[in-house]
Parts: C-alpha cells; structure tokens; sequence
C-alpha cells in the first residue's frame, strides 16, 4: 500500500469512527425520550380492579386484565411476578408510582405494596 493510500484508509476509518459514535448518541437520546414518555405515561395512569387474567412476556414482565383492559407493569420489582395471582385487587393511583395489590385470606384483606415511589 502506498503511503497516501494508507492516508486515505485512516481518514475513512476516522470518519467511519465519529459517524458511528454521533450515531450511537442519536440512538442514547432517542431511547432515553422513548423511556421518559413511558414513564411518565405510566405515573399519570390510574386504574382499579380484580385481576382475571396474567400473562407474563419473554422477559417476564406482567401484564394484568382488569374490567376488560390490559395493563402492563412494566415498572414493579421482580418479587411483583411471583405475588401477583388472579382474584388479586390492584390499584394504581393517578401520579403515584406505587401498586396496592390486596389479597382476601382467611375472611380479611391483606396488603402488599409494590413500587415504593
């Protein structure tokens, strides 16, 4: 290789470099405004109900029927999976990050609060 050959392969590694980079930090920005948007449309979402039906994705994330909509909990811990059953009461209050999930046992209600926000 010539040695303004090896110039020029340098240069379009470089500019190969700092366009993957601006690249990557265009990819960060956007996924950072994607996950806000989630997040916030999740604090401002208010809902109350008897759970009839789970399902968990691959990742294992929850979601919940209630008074026939689903509801993603994308956001609880993981000890949130193993509690959660069907006949559950859950409610999520409008701006509150936490999640009340009530459970009849032996005539009286117990509550487990997921979320701590």
């Amino acid at each position: 290789m010539e040695e303004s050959d090896l110039i020029k392969f340098y240069k379009q590694v470089l500019f190969a470099g700092i366009f993957l980079f601006f690249l990557g930090g265009l990819l960060s920005i956007v996924t950072h405004i994607n996950n806000k948007k989630i997040h916030d449309d999740f604090i401002k979402s208010e809902y109350s109900g008897i759970i009839w039906q789970i399902n968990y994705d691959e990742k294992g994330i929850p979601s919940v029927f209630i008074n026939d909509k689903k509801y993603d909990l994308i956001f609880y811990y993981s000890d949130l999976r193993s509690y959660l059953q069907v006949g559950d009461s859950i409610v999520k209050k409008k701006d509150n990050g936490n999640l009340l999930v009530y459970r009849k046992n032996n005539g009286s209600f117990e509550l487990q609060i997921f979320g701590n926000w």
